[in-house]
């Protein structure tokens, strides 16, 4: 088909399969491929939608009968929205994010209603997903954790919603990776959920993307993504020769993976155009997402997957990244800059301080071991003297000898010897104290025997 067409075309197909162990189904989808003609069913043939193209799936909860009932709701009002004749024709961007949003909270009332009508049915609940292609543009309005992918130049997968999940909470926190969150034992979890019947009601979020040309735009149940990780699901619509094969293969690829859930997918395939401008709005949008992303030259809204990754969603708001968001997070760098600037250089200091008081600690118990050895040295040098003295005025034939054995062994430590401890040395010079006394002894007693000998023999 040319590109130069006013007026997108498509191709669509949609499955459903109740998996391999839940009993029935209580996943619920809805198609109305030319909202002019408010036919709510589609062929395998090209559709023109004038009006817009309308696809919703709702993924019900609550056991028993209740969850089926609670998507059929769902699925049954946003109908019954559509098809009213007094209507107004949905032209703007506006328009649409009203219409989308205000059928989504009409879904949650009656189902409100009812299960105060049928209190078996208490307790119910469901999510719901809405994609609204109308010319050049994608809106996507939901409420859980039912899913719109983008496949884009058939090689890269991009998000078009964002989970209302526990995991999700987890991801955003950066407590852990969304391939974590696929195998964390509470992702069945969800945040928000239509038939909540608390006091604050679940807020739709809303987002709206320029579409290209080959386009594949999915929706699904978590019966398909809470079985098939997203590479997984690139890669068989990737491989896939159209549409309908790629749905089949993903339904077959999600049951041998273990079919735990319902499985429910829609699966549109965009084959032309509408070069219609667009809103001035969705160019603002573009050109914010251009500069946050550094894709000024595509303008490409979608973050890849590759890393994995979700689009920024301000709450009931169609966004991209909030610029406010943005230089939050460069305030916040900055902050921690400065605080790791200004904590380094006293970490430095303290440091420096503690090895200066370590030194100064080893110098002072260093100069107490010298000043202790010197003053023994001194000590046993005076005792060394005194001694040498008496014994020559005693005996002069003998001195040389006698204090040749006494200063055998240094009084003074030598310095092979100066770690020796205090009591060491004080020890060492008691017994040469004692041998010197025990030489005097010995010295003056034989002077004695002498003079002795020498009056005898007179």
């Amino acid at each position: 088909m040319s590109e130069n067409k006013t007026i997108t075309q498509l191709r669509l197909t949609a499955k459903t399969d109740v998996g391999r162990v839940r009993e029935h189904n209580e996943d619920n989808y809805v198609v109305c491929p030319e909202l002019q003609k408010k036919e709510w069913f589609f062929s395998d043939t090209i559709i023109e939608p004038e009006e817009g193209t309308l696809l919703v799936i709702a993924d019900g909860m609550g056991g028993l009968n209740a969850g089926e009932v609670a998507s059929a709701i769902a699925i049954e009002t946003v109908q019954n929205y559509f098809n009213q004749s007094d209507r107004k024709k949905i032209e703007t961007h506006e328009q649409v994010k009203d219409a989308l949003i205000e059928c989504i909270n009409n879904a949650q009332s009656n189902m409100l209603s009812h299960a105060k009508e049928h209190p078996d049915t208490s307790g119910m609940g469901t999510t719901i997903v809405i994609a609204f292609i109308k010319e050049n543009i994608l809106h996507t309005a939901w409420v859980g954790d039912s899913r719109c992918y983008v496949l884009r130049k058939n090689t890269e997968l991009y998000y078009a919603t964002k989970d209302h999940s526990y995991v999700q909470e987890l991801v955003d926190a950066k407590q852990i990776t969304m391939e974590q969150a696929f195998y964390h034992p509470e992702s069945n979890i969800i945040t928000r959920s239509l038939g909540d019947n608390s006091n604050k009601a679940p807020k739709p979020d809303f987002c709206s993307y320029p579409i290209e040309l080959g386009d594949k735009i999915l929706l699904c149940s978590d019966g398909l993504n809470g079985m098939l990780q997203d590479d997984a699901i690139l890669k068989i619509l990737h491989d896939a020769e159209n549409i309908n094969e790629a749905a089949i293969s993903l339904i077959n690829a999600a049951n041998e993976a273990g079919g735990h859930d319902n499985i429910t997918l829609i699966l549109s395939e965009i084959i032309s155009v509408s070069n219609q401008e667009l809103p001035v709005s969705i160019k603002l949008r573009m050109m914010e997402l251009a500069v946050n992303f550094n894709q000024v030259d595509s303008g490409n809204p979608f973050q890849t997957l590759n890393p994995i990754k979700n689009p920024e969603v301000e709450k009931g708001e169609d966004v991209g990244i909030d610029p406010a968001n943005s230089n939050g997070s460069k305030k916040k760098t900055r902050r921690g800059l400065i605080i790791f600037l200004f904590i380094i250089p006293i970490i430095i200091i303290v440091i420096f301080l503690i090895n200066k008081l370590n030194n100064k600690k080893t110098d002072l118990k260093e100069n107490h071991t010298d000043s202790s050895i010197i003053k023994n040295s001194t000590n046993s040098t005076d005792t060394s003297n005194n001694r040498d003295s008496a014994i020559t005025n005693n005996h002069n034939n003998k001195s040389n000898s006698n204090d040749s054995q006494i200063r055998t062994k240094p009084l003074i430590p030598s310095n092979e010897n100066k770690t020796t401890s205090s009591s060491d040395i004080n020890k060492n010079k008691l017994d040469s104290i004692k041998k010197a006394q025990q030489k005097i002894e010995i010295g003056m007693n034989k002077i004695t025997e002498d003079s002795v000998s020498s009056n005898s023999q007179k």
